[in-house]
Parts: structure tokens; sequence; C-alpha cells
């Protein structure tokens, strides 16, 4: 009945009975209220998100620039400990120091700091008299960790962070004091915390990868077995059943089972590097992307921003160079491009900026930029050069590898059969070196791949001819299938041997005639199209050159293996800061591998010895196959490349369980290495093992004869 009361008396304006003997409760409430504002608003003014950006920040015995542990800028977790996105604490008695204007209670703590040790956080009201918030423990091993703490609203103005224990070497990426919990991250949209994958986890990803793998594995010892007892033809039905679901099941390893990147199926970097590369190849060239982007990314208003960032040199591929230097040479953009283009430039550039995270963004412009040859960008610049970057064009163009992925395995089923096709598959879906998480979701990134398989079908199917054509324009996008083109070449030379005439065979004659008038041809067409004309080829090999020198990580090859020294890895490199370390690391692989150039020689040696003995009995087709061997000991490439050794699998039909075998037991192999040198610090020795895997099986391929 009161309720009711009250209602009609906030509608009529009519007092209900008895409620002018409230007047004086409410009175005394309103002035207990009043009274009580002051004091709330000094104790419980509580402003949402991340307090350090706007604070004041000071040091002690520093080296970096302070500013970066509130730059929002998180780190990958497990960066190097000097990362640039780090300040490091130098001296005995260094610390970070926060005033945050006013004493405000403070719900949590963030830190991304080195994992190996602990950090002290201490608070204070008046900057003289210090207490202890807490102690951050080491987390996750070496290398930056992120850590959060619930403080549960301890007041304090003043916070003071220092180091403790540990070995003594530490670092601060970035700090995050909050009051009142937002409901999203308050550094830009990074996400501290692992996206979350649902049921179908990376983990559980690479469970399935290695299982497919060795149970693949599995499978063909068994059949080598049988064949060894005499009985080849035992439980045929049921193998065949396995080895179609397990290729089955390589192809859908590829894509992760559906997964992609975990967190989407387009892949950033790949797309902005080949979309803006391609479109604007004649004002950016080689060299000019990050600069220009740079500049971009100043008349957006995030000229400060850009000054503070790193920028990798695409002159060298290897120095970084600072923001503020690109921008002393923002002015050549602008007078590379056509006002219009300028302003179609720097939306397509605030496209992919929107799109990427900040601390994605600033990979990017650290990774080794646009490198497609001219004859990639005969189509890449068609498909490119009327769209605006957008989600719609971006997801079409990243649509178009599955379609030439789906076309390489059918032609494999077509010429091959399926039985060699799911080895492949096997070893294409479930290696570690050549995974989804390189190229997939790129833009084109696949072509030269389709094309080297179908150059191959075409050998197999004597139409030498368009087979070497095919060859020549995969090789003209990308190095590696010219290796195959050599395979075919040492046939054709132990063949001129063995008959003493010089002379080439009618089906080596007719390869060599397509291969050369591909070439000539997609020279000529592509160098009259570019705007750079010829400089745009002479321009490619200078950069290819740059690139292949520029160390990194990932590579896979004898000479990655021979340059490995447990002794000089790239954590255990000590200097200033972490650009340094890596260009001392550098020097110190080129000199290890220079002190090895004869195991180098004799290895290298050893394979054509054996290639040129073994191809003189095989067929065009498998000699393409076997020039494959040739790639890791000539050079060392990125690992993504690694993906042309699904081409062994076709030698399923000659070799049955000797080739299947290795090459599966292979693809299990990296997987494994992965669950022992997973980290991010520790890939340098992943690879370095990689290398020798794919070395011996190389050399076992090369060496196995017909039995």
């Amino acid at each position: 009945m009161r309720f009711r009361a009250a209602i009609k008396f906030r509608r009529s304006g009519s007092r209900p009975a008895g409620a002018r003997k409230r007047h004086p409760f409410l009175a005394l409430a309103f002035g207990i209220m009043v009274l009580a504002l002051p004091f709330a608003a000094s104790a419980e003014e509580c402003p949402a998100g991340n307090l350090v950006p706007a604070a004041r920040i000071t040091g002690i015995d520093l080296r970096g620039q302070v500013r970066a542990v509130a730059d929002s800028w998180v780190a990958d977790e497990g960066a190097p400990w000097d990362s640039p996105l780090a300040v490091v604490l130098a001296g005995a008695g260094a610390s970070v120091s926060v005033d945050l204007g006013a004493v405000t209670p403070l719900s949590s703590l963030m830190i991304q700091a080195d994992g190996d040790d602990y950090y002290l956080v201490d608070g204070s009201r008046d900057n003289a008299t210090f207490f202890p918030i807490c102690r951050v423990r080491p987390f996750g091993g070496g290398g930056l960790r992120t850590r959060r703490v619930d403080l549960g609203g301890i007041n304090t103005r003043y916070l003071r962070v220092t180091g403790s224990g540990g070995n003594g070497r530490y670092s601060i990426a970035e700090l995050e004091a909050v009051c009142r919990a937002s409901a999203g991250p308050a550094h830009f949209g990074v996400v501290l915390e692992p996206p979350r994958e649902g049921w179908l986890s990376s983990r559980l990803v690479l469970a399935v990868k290695l299982a497919t793998a060795l149970l693949a594995a599995a499978l063909f010892l068994y059949g080598w077995l049988l064949r060894r007892r005499g009985r080849p033809g035992a439980h045929n039905s049921f193998r065949d059943r396995v080895l179609m679901v397990l290729g089955i099941a390589g192809v859908l390893c590829w894509w992760n089972l559906g997964a992609f990147h975990f967190y989407n199926y387009r892949h950033p970097g790949e797309l902005f590097h080949y979309f803006l590369g391609a479109k604007y190849f004649e004002e950016l060239g080689y060299d000019g992307l990050y600069r220009c982007t740079a500049a971009a990314d100043a008349e957006a208003g995030l000229e400060s921003r850009v000054r503070d960032w790193s920028y990798r040199d695409l002159g060298t591929k290897k120095d970084l160079v600072s923001g503020a230097a690109m921008l002393e040479q923002a002015g050549e953009c602008t007078q590379r491009f056509s006002p219009g283009r300028w302003r179609e430039f720097k939306l397509d550039v605030a496209w992919f900026r929107s799109w990427v995270p900040p601390l994605n963004w600033m990979a990017i412009m650290q990774d080794h930029g646009y490198n497609a040859s001219p004859a990639w960008w005969l189509a890449g610049s068609l498909l490119t050069c009327r769209l605006q970057a957008s989600d719609l064009s971006v997801l079409a163009l990243a649509l178009i590898d599955p379609l030439l992925l789906i076309g390489m395995l059918a032609l494999l089923v077509r010429v091959f059969g399926w039985r060699a096709a799911a080895v492949a598959a096997i070893w294409w879906g479930t290696n570690l070196p050549a995974d989804f998480s390189w190229t997939g979701g790129g833009f084109l990134r696949q072509d030269w791949l389709l094309l080297t398989v179908a150059g191959v079908c075409l050998v197999r199917k004597e139409r030498w001819a368009a087979g070497g054509a095919v060859i020549a324009f995969a090789a003209l996008l990308r190095i590696y299938p010219l290796f195959l083109a050599a395979g075919l070449g040492c046939k054709a030379l132990a063949c001129l041997v063995q008959r003493r005439s010089l002379a080439l065979e009618r089906g080596h004659r007719r390869f060599a005639c397509g291969f050369l008038a591909s070439s000539v041809l997609i020279v000529l067409l592509s160098a009259a199209v570019s705007p750079h004309g010829v400089d745009s080829w002479t321009g490619f090999l200078k950069n290819g050159r740059t690139l292949l020198s520029a160390n990194a990580t990932n590579y896979v090859g004898l000479p990655t293996l021979l340059s490995y020294d447990p002794a000089a890895l790239l954590r255990k490199v000590d200097a200033a800061s972490f650009w340094e370390r890596v260009s001392l690391w550098r020097e110190q692989k080129e000199r290890v591998l220079a002190s090895r150039l004869w195991a180098r020689l004799a290895l290298t040696l050893l394979l054509v010895g054996l290639l040129l003995a073994r191809v003189r009995a095989v067929e065009d087709w498998e000699a393409l196959v076997l020039g494959v061997g040739l790639i890791p000991f000539a050079v060392s490439s990125s690992s993504y490349y690694a993906s042309i050794y699904l081409l062994y699998g076709l030698l399923w039909e000659r070799y049955k369980e000797r080739v299947a075998l290795p090459l599966v037991a292979l693809a299990g192999l990296t997987q494994l290495g992965l669950l022992v040198w997973g980290q991010a610090s520790r890939q340098e020795e992943l690879f370095a093992w990689v290398s020798l895997w794919v070395v011996s099986t190389v050399l076992w391929m090369t060496a196995l004869r017909r039995s």
C-alpha cells in the first residue's frame, strides 16, 4: 500500500498520509550525504582504464626511454628481455617511478617484465614514506612475460618498481595500474591474455599433426616389414583405407583443422606487404614501403608515436632505423606520388593500421618488406590496381590461394594417383617449417607451388616444352623451382657423357626450349609493362641478394646447419641492445660458416655425385623431383619454402615405403622438435635441428635406388 501511495504521489503531486513524519529522516540522510561528498570525492574517485599513460614517469639508472612502460605497446610473450619495447634497469638502485597525480585506490596491477626475476612494487602517498604493495613473482621462464596482480583497492599516489633476485637482468616493457576495471583492455586494443581458442586449441592441432605423421610412419613401417617378408599385398585394402584417411587428415592439418591462425583466416603482414607492394610498386619499389608508411602515419596524427618506433631499413634488410630518421626522408614519398595516388595510399595504409593491433603494426614495420619478382607483379598489380583496401577486397584476395592449392591437389591425384598424393599431402600438412602460420591467408603466396607441381605433371605426361615453360614461370616467381631444372640438367649431362654426344635428347631439347622461351617472354613482358622497365629486374636481383644475406632464425638448409654454434646463440650474445646483439650474432654466424667451408663443399659434392649417379637410370620427371635436393645444399631459405619437399611423395610409385617412411618421419620429427624447442627464444636451435633432419633426408632420397 505504501509503495502504491508513493507512485501516486509522484504522478499526482499529492502527499500520502504519513509522509510528513518522514521529513526529519530524509533531511538527516540528505545532510549526511552532503557532508560526506568531499570525502567520497577524495577516497572513491576512480577513473576508468589504465592510469599510467597519463601519469608522470621518472626513473633512475635506466637504459632506454622510460615512457616505454606507458606507451601501450605490449611485446610478444617471450620476446627478448632487452627488446626495443622495454626499458632496462641497468644499475643496482635502478627503479621506475609513477606519479598518478592524486591518491587513488588501485584494484589491479599489470607488469610485463623479464620473466626470470622478482619485481618489488612499493607505494607512497607523499613520495617520502613508501610501503610494500606486492612482490611480482617470476613467471614463464626467460624473456618478457606478463603478470597481473589483484591489489584490492590499495590507496596510493606514487608507485616505485625495482628488480630483485633472479639473474640480475631486469627490464620492464609495460605497466598498467587500474582503479576501476574497464570492459576491455586499456591499451589500444592489444589483448594481453591469449585469445580463447575454444575446443580447437593450438595444442590440439599440434597433437593431431603429430599423430597423423606418426601414424603414417607406423603404417609405412608396417608395409615395409610386410614387403621384406615377401607379403607386399597383405592387408592391402585396410592399409589403403588408412592411407586415404591420413591423406585427408594431412590436407586438413595444413589449414590447422579450420582454426587457421586461431584468431583470423587472413594474414595481416602478408596482405599488407603484397597488397601495397603490388598496387604501389611504381612509387615504392623495393625500399620505400616502410618509409612511406611512416610518412602516412605521421600525416594521420601519429608523428610522435612514429618517432619512437624503429623500422627495418629495406636497403640492407638487416639494420633498424629510428622513426625520426624515416620521417627525415618523408619528402621523397610525396614527390614519388601524385596527389591523388598519395591520398589513396594513405587511405589504404589507414585501413590496414585500423585492422592491425599496434604491437603487430610495429612488428610489420620490422619485417623484410615486399620482395616479389616483377613476374609476380604482373598478376599482383592486375588484381590490386583498382581495389581499395577493405574487409571484402582483402578477404577476396586471401581466398585465391585455397583455390590454387585445391588445383594442386587435384593435379597430383589425376597424374600420380591418390596414394602418391596422400603421401605428399601428409608431409605438406603436418610438417612444421612450412605450416599455415607463415604464409597461410596471404595473397598469391602459393602460385609458385602450383606451377611447380604442374610442371612436373606435364613432364610426366611427356609434354616437355609445356613443362619447361611452366617451371620457368614458377622459378621467376620464386627462385627455388630453378633447382628442379638443374636436376633434369644433371640427367641431360649424364646422358651426353654416356652417349658421348653433344646432341641433347628430344625431350631434354624441348624442355630447354620451353624453359628459355618462357623465361625470355615473361622477363620482356614484365619489363615492358613495369613502370621501372628493365630496372625492375635489376632491383629485384639486388633485393634478393640482400634478403638472402640477412640471416634469420627460421632459415633451413645446410648453411644454417653449418653456421650453428651452441656457444654463439642469439640469446647468449651479450651486447648493449637487442639490435646490437642481432648484428653481432650475424657476424658470428658468417665467421663460423666460413670456417666450415670445407664441410659445405664436401657435402655438396657428395650430393651432386649421388645425383649424377642416380639420374641416369630414372625418368625425366623423377630427375626434376630429385633436383629439389639441391635447394637446402645451395642456400638457406625461409622455412615455409620447405613445402616443395612434397614432391618427394610423388616417388611413391617407384619406391613405396622407402620414400614415404622417411618423408613422413621427417614431418613428425619437426613437430617433436616444436615440443622441445618451442619457445620463441629457442627458434634458432629448433631450425638448426630441422636443417640437420632435412639435409639427412635429402641425402637418403638422392642415394635411394630402385630395388
